[in-house]
């Protein structure tokens, strides 16, 4: 299993290119039904999905990385505001 393209990288590819799930499992060729499992976390991206992923996204190991590296700093950023406001 390819740990790198997860849901939340899958949530930030749709969001940055501004596409619906219906546009997004169309251009990456996987079922609506297996992108809404995979978005809630019922089933994992299977090594041919993240293939997939990457291969329309132009997406390499280095890529992803940075992308899963600012997820977290935003996460980390969104927890410490959050936190402030207490």
């Amino acid at each position: 299993m390819d740990k790198q393209i997860d849901k939340q990288l899958i949530r930030v590819i749709k969001a940055v290119n501004n596409m619906p799930q219906s546009q997004f499992s169309e251009i990456v060729n996987i079922s609506r039904s297996l992108l809404e499992k995979i978005e809630a976390g019922i089933m994992p991206v299977t090594e041919n999905t993240a293939l997939k992923i990457r291969n329309v996204f132009d997406l390499d190991a280095e890529k992803t990385d940075h992308v899963k590296k600012t997820i977290e700093l935003l996460d980390l950023e969104k927890n410490n505001v959050s936190n402030s406001d207490s």
